[in-house]
């Protein structure tokens, strides 16, 4: 447990699952809900209880000598060009922006944001109720669920 904990805080509070999977096998969900610890379908996070993106956006760009000019305000961000991705797939990772593909289209989008939507179409397939998108991205991932690659 205390493993998770530092890794998830030296990544400033996200990470993919595949990358904290081997210290999870005999722990149960109770025991991260307890430390405010959430894990989800693709990712390991600490829930924050207000928007904490700008702060850590704040930082990384201080620490990397100013490669945003402005905030990330958005959940999403369809990508028009791999070149700007390619050189900075790193540091959006940092703060919390993650590339996705789905049917020839590729996005840029926020782990929290990702997580919320994959959970809601799962609750909803569970419970027998429609999910309702509300924009492109959600329906892409509505529909294509088991091509979601991060």
């Amino acid at each position: 447990m205390r493993a998770v904990n530092f890794y998830l805080y030296e990544k400033l509070g996200h990470c993919k699952r595949i990358e904290v999977i081997s210290y999870c096998k005999n722990l149960n969900n109770k025991k991260f809900n307890k430390l405010g610890i959430r894990p989800q379908f693709g990712f390991f996070f600490v829930f924050y209880k207000n928007n904490h993106l700008k702060l850590k956006q704040m930082l990384i760009n201080v620490h990397l000598s100013g490669c945003l000019e402005n905030f990330m305000t958005e959940r999403f961000y369809k990508i028009k060009s791999d070149k700007i991705l390619k050189s900075k797939k790193k540091f959006f990772e940092k703060i919390g922006f993650y590339q996705i593909s789905l049917k020839k289209k590729k996005f840029l989008v926020n782990f929290e944001y990702l997580e919320n939507v994959i959970s809601k179409i799962h609750m909803a397939k569970r419970r027998k109720k429609k999910f309702s998108p509300e924009n492109i991205l959600e329906s892409l991932i509505k529909n294509n669920l088991e091509d979601l690659s991060v």
